[in-house]
C-alpha cells in the first residue's frame, strides 16, 4: 500500500500553456523554486526508497520519479542543486518505515526508533543531524549547570562569612609608654616637655595642691629637717598647683635627667647659679616671670602662698620655642598591650615567660614601709592597698590629702634611696651627693627589692640594680622617690 502524501497533479505535457504578455518595460524574471518543505521531504524519502528494476513505464496517474542528476547539475525547473544520488541499501530509511503525520511535522521530527536505518539517515541530512545534535548538547549543558553549577555557587556563596570569621586582624596599637611612668598615653602627651616645680612641705603649706597629678616626685630635706618635693609633670597638667618654694642644687640634678624645667621662687646661691648654667631658658623662676605665670593666693600667709598653672608654664615654654624634651627614662616594665595571639600562646602554656614581667630577685613581703627623715611631721608611711596594686601615703600620722579634691597621694612604685648629705653652708644647706650612688629600696606589688642606684652625671638616669648587678625594673604608674640620709633607715614588715 502506498501511504505516501498525495502529489499535486501535473499538468498534462501536451496541453499548450496560454501566453505571458509581459508589461511594459517590465523584466520577465526566472521561475523560482517554489516548492514546499513537505515536497523537499518526500522527495528525500523517495530517493532513500529502494529501486525496484521495471520494464514499464510509469503510467500518466503516476509519474517516474525525479532521479537526481550529477552533482553541480542545475534542473530547469527548479533551479537548485540536486544531492548525489545515494545506491539503493536494504538497511536504508524506507518510506514504510515513516509515519505519515510525522513527515510533516517539522524540522527536527525524528522518525520512529530504528537503529539500522539511522546511520543512512545522518548521512542524508548531515545538516539537520548537526542542528539537532547543537540543540541536544545545550539542554545537556543547561540541565547540568542546574544541577551543578547552581548549587556550587550557593555553597561559596554561603561559605563566604565563614572566610570572613577566620581572618584575625590585630588590633592597632595607638599609644606609647610614657617616659615618665612607662603607663601607654597618646603620642603627643609622651612628646610633651616634662615640667618640674618645687612644692613646699612645711606644716604651714599644707594640704598641697596638685601635687597628687605628678608622674614622679622627689622628697629630700631642705634645711632643719623640713622636707620638700621637686614634682615632674607631663601626663597631667593641674591647673593649680602649690604651693612654689625655692630651689635647691640637688632637685636641679634630679631634674636635669628628666631634662626638665623647674618652676621655683628662687633659690639658694648655688642653686640660683646651676639655674643659669644648666636651665637657661627652661629657667622658670618666679623672681623673673612675676604675675605672668604665677600669683599669690590670700588664703595662705607668705612664703607659703605661691601657687602656679602648669598649662601656663607650658605656654611660656612653648613662646620659647620649648616643645618637647629629649632624655632616657628610667627603666620599667614594658606596658605595650600584648597581640591576641600572644596572649593566646601564654594561656595555652601558662609557665611561657611574658614580655612584659622581668625575673626580680631578693624579693620580700612589704606593705607596710615606715621613712626616717628627721620628725614625726616629716616622716613618711606607706600601706599597700592590694585590691588596687598601690600605696597610700600619710604624714604626720595622717593621710596625706590634696587640698583641691580632698583625695588621699598614692604611689605605683615607692622608692628610698640613701645619700650622702653635708651641710654646705652657714644657712643650713644641704649638699647632697646625687651622683656619688648607695644603698635603695623599692616597693612596688606588695614586695621590696633592695639593691643599688646610680647616676653617672648630672643629666643621666638613675638606674637600679639588684645585688647581683641585674636592673630592677619599675612597675608601671606614679613613683615616689624619697632621698634619705645615709645614716637615716626605712623599715617595713
Amino acid at each position: 500500500m502506498d501511504i505516501r502524501p498525495p502529489k499535486k497533479s501535473a499538468m498534462p505535457q501536451d496541453k499548450p500553456q496560454p501566453a505571458i504578455t509581459p508589461l511594459p518595460d517590465a523584466k520577465v524574471e526566472p521561475q523560482q523554486n517554489t516548492d514546499s518543505f513537505a515536497d523537499e521531504i518526500d522527495a528525500m524519502a523517495q530517493d532513500a526508497q529502494p529501486k525496484q528494476p521495471t520494464a514499464q513505464s510509469p503510467t500518466p496517474e503516476e509519474p517516474e520519479p525525479i532521479i537526481p542528476k550529477a552533482p553541480g547539475t542545475q534542473n530547469p525547473m527548479q533551479n537548485v542543486t540536486q544531492p548525489e544520488e545515494i545506491p539503493a541499501n536494504e538497511d536504508a530509511l524506507t518510506l514504510d518505515d515513516l509515519d505519515p503525520e510525522q513527515t510533516q511535522k517539522g524540522f527536527f521530527h525524528l522518525p520512529p526508533w530504528n537503529p539500522k536505518g539511522i546511520p543512512a539517515w545522518i548521512k542524508n541530512n548531515k545538516l539537520k543531524a548537526a542542528a539537532i545534535l547543537v540543540v541536544l548538547l545545550l539542554i545537556l549543558g543547561g540541565v547540568g549547570y542546574a544541577l551543578f553549577g547552581n548549587s556550587s555557587t550557593e555553597q561559596s556563596i554561603k561559605q563566604e562569612p565563614e572566610q570572613d570569621e577566620v581572618v584575625v586582624e590585630e588590633p592597632e596599637i595607638t599609644t606609647v609608654a610614657s617616659p615618665l611612668t612607662g603607663v601607654q598615653v597618646e603620642p603627643e602627651i609622651a612628646e610633651r616637655p616634662v615640667i618640674g616645680a618645687m612644692i613646699n612641705n612645711s606644716t604651714e603649706a599644707r594640704p598641697q595642691s596638685g601635687l597628687g597629678q605628678a608622674d614622679i616626685v622627689f622628697e629630700a630635706i631642705a634645711e632643719g629637717g623640713i622636707t620638700r618635693y621637686l614634682a615632674l609633670f607631663q601626663s597631667e597638667f593641674p591647673k593649680f598647683l602649690g604651693p612654689v618654694r625655692s630651689l635647691r642644687p640637688y632637685y636641679l640634678d634630679w631634674g636635669l635627667g628628666f631634662d626638665a624645667s623647674i618652676a621655683h621662687v628662687g633659690g639658694s646661691p648655688q642653686a640660683q647659679q646651676d639655674a643659669k648654667t644648666y636651665l637657661g631658658s627652661k629657667d622658670l623662676d618666679q623672681i623673673n616671670l612675676g604675675t605672668t605665670a604665677f600669683t599669690r593666693e590670700s588664703f595662705r600667709n607668705a612664703p607659703h602662698n605661691v601657687y602656679t598653672n602648669v598649662n601656663t608654664l607650658f605656654d611660656v615654654l612653648k613662646s620659647r620655642n620649648i616643645k618637647t624634651g629629649d632624655f632616657t627614662p628610667m627603666s620599667r616594665v614594658d606596658s605595650t598591650p600584648q597581640p591576641e595571639s600572644e596572649q593566646d600562646t601564654q594561656a595555652q602554656d601558662p609557665e611561657a615567660p611574658s614580655v612584659s614581667t622581668p625575673v626580680q630577685t631578693t624579693e620580700k613581703s612589704a606593705t607596710a614601709i615606715d621613712i626616717t627623715f628627721s620628725s614625726k611631721s616629716y616622716n613618711p608611711r606607706y600601706e599597700y592597698d592590694a585590691s588596687a596594686n598601690r600605696y597610700r601615703r600619710f604624714l604626720g600620722g595622717e593621710p596625706h590629702l590634696d587640698r583641691e579634691d580632698n583625695k588621699q597621694y598614692r604611689a605605683d612604685v615607692v622608692v628610698v634611696m640613701k645619700a650622702r648629705f653635708t651641710v654646705s653652708s652657714s644657712a643650713g644647706h644641704n649638699n647632697v651627693g646625687t651622683t656619688e650612688g648607695g644603698a635603695v629600696s623599692i616597693f612596688q606589688n606588695g614586695i621590696v627589692h633592695e639593691g643599688s642606684w646610680s647616676k653617672a652625671s648630672k643629666s643621666a638616669p638613675i638606674v637600679f640594680k639588684d645585688s647581683t648587678g641585674k636592673e630592677i625594673l619599675l612597675h608601671p604608674g606614679k613613683t615616689w622617690i624619697s632621698v634619705i640620709p645615709a645614716n637615716k633607715s626605712v623599715t617595713y614588715k
